[in-house]
């Protein structure tokens, strides 16, 4: 399975999740985030792409038990920390 993921979502999602979902894509990557919904959903199709939206990401969370919601939060959480550049120290700070 391949996914595609919707303009308002990080095209950085992927890399994150191209060992699992070779051939995956972003609608910017591929110069079509200016296009109709229409548009992009038949591309998704013709090429046979699953498409992963905001919406569809809000109405799997809100399906979750607590527990799996938990488990998203980590995740997410732990995401966002490895994409935080380290900063060096400074010299001026010792």
């Amino acid at each position: 399975m391949k996914l595609l993921f919707d303009h308002n979502l990080s095209p950085n999602l992927v890399n994150y999740w191209a060992d699992l979902y070779p051939n995956s894509n972003h609608l910017y990557l591929m110069q079509l985030d200016q296009e109709s919904d229409y548009t992009v959903w038949e591309i998704a199709k013709i090429q046979g792409y699953a498409m992963i939206t905001k919406q569809i990401i809000q109405e799997k969370l809100e399906s979750l038990t607590p527990e799996e919601l938990n488990q998203v939060y980590e995740l997410i959480q732990n995401l966002s920390s490895a994409e935080r550049p380290v900063k060096e120290p400074s010299l001026m700070s010792k």
